[in-house]
């Protein structure tokens, strides 16, 4: 499990939005209470297809609206 912001087991970098959404890289405010759902290198970008998100987080909801809506 991916830990919060200032933990253990995650940094963030920061990058322009066009690439996160091509390459569909998980927003470090998303990454809390996540689930690998495979064996990643240290240092290695985390797409969203590589974590099971966890579906309590309030920050999940507004990142679908900031979607839908631009």
């Amino acid at each position: 499990e991916i830990d919060d912001i200032g933990g253990y087991t995650v940094y963030g970098i920061i990058e322009r939005a066009e690439i996160v959404r091509a390459e569909n890289l998980l927003p470090l405010g998303l990454a809390k209470g996540a689930k690998l759902l495979r064996d990643i290198k240290k240092d290695q970008l985390i797409s969203c297809d590589k974590v099971k998100l966890d579906e309590s987080l309030f920050m999940l909801v507004l990142r679908g609206l900031q979607d839908r809506f631009g």
